[in-house]
């Protein structure tokens, strides 16, 4: 077994058979893992859990300890200083028309799209499992979002999430993947959103027109990136196999799916 890999084995040092565990439906065969074998990751892999899983830990003692006297600074200043302040927001506030958000209909009225989609899928993720890894991005963005505004190094949820989800929903790999995602990639673009608006800030770029421009960038970025990806399924021989010519092997989407088998 290579000291590092994208892959896991088995108990023979091969690549692990993922077929061998998974049923028809994609939950987990426990009497064809008992039948197989353990699943084996390179060191290298497993170091990289490891730290995971400490950095996620560790990142909440400076919230608690380091910046406990920057986050109560606005309740604890002194009435000149909160005049100011309420005063300059103010002018903010009317100078800069305000982004109305347009709510749909009550849950009560209809149920939402995606709880409907899920309850189709049940060996997909449910919508209360949605609404913790919601929760749990929130939670992280702004200890996360600290640690990342002084390194410039981002601390990912993709380990931690998947220790959650394993106890939440066992013995479904693409409850996994989905639960990941949604607790990772909205982290994520929280994070590269504030960078924008942070950028825009020091350019002296408004922030609605700068909304807008992360609106349309991503919209014709997923259009273009879902149409790219398309093409390459479909004339790229071999892609995302260990033999492609060109080395399109697709290394983060094994990961992904490895991650899915742990």
């Amino acid at each position: 077994m290579p000291i590092s890999s994208y892959n896991a084995y088995d108990n023979t040092g091969a690549i692990y058979n993922i077929t061998r565990v998974v049923n028809p439906d994609a939950t987990l065969n426990r009497e064809g893992y008992s039948q197989y074998s353990p699943l084996y990751l390179p060191i290298a892999f497993a170091m990289s859990y490891g730290l995971s899983f400490l950095s996620i830990t560790a990142i909440i003692q400076p919230l608690s300890h380091t910046v406990r006297d920057t986050l109560p600074m606005p309740f604890r200043m002194n009435t000149e200083k909160s005049s100011a302040v309420i005063v300059m927001s103010l002018a903010i506030i009317h100078f800069y028309k305000p982004i109305r958000l347009q709510f749909g209909r009550s849950m009560r009225e209809q149920p939402d799209i995606h709880a409907r989609l899920m309850s189709q899928y049940p060996q997909g993720m449910t919508i209360w499992a949605l609404v913790v890894a919601l929760l749990i991005s929130v939670v992280y963005v702004v200890p996360i979002g600290m640690i990342q505004a002084v390194t410039n190094r981002q601390v990912g949820l993709n380990v931690i999430t998947e220790l959650i989800v394993g106890f939440m929903i066992p013995g479904k790999p693409n409850a996994m993947m989905i639960f990941k995602t949604y607790g990772y990639i909205t982290m994520a673009q929280a994070m590269q959103f504030t960078a924008d608006f942070k950028l825009g800030h020091y350019m002296k770029v408004p922030p609605r027109p700068m909304f807008w421009c992360q609106i349309v960038a991503t919209v014709i970025a997923g259009t273009v990136q879902l149409g790219v990806q398309s093409w390459m399924f479909s004339n790229i021989e071999d892609i995302c196999t260990s033999t492609q010519k060109n080395n399109f092997t697709c290394a983060s989407t094994q990961v992904f799916s490895t991650a899915s088998v742990i």
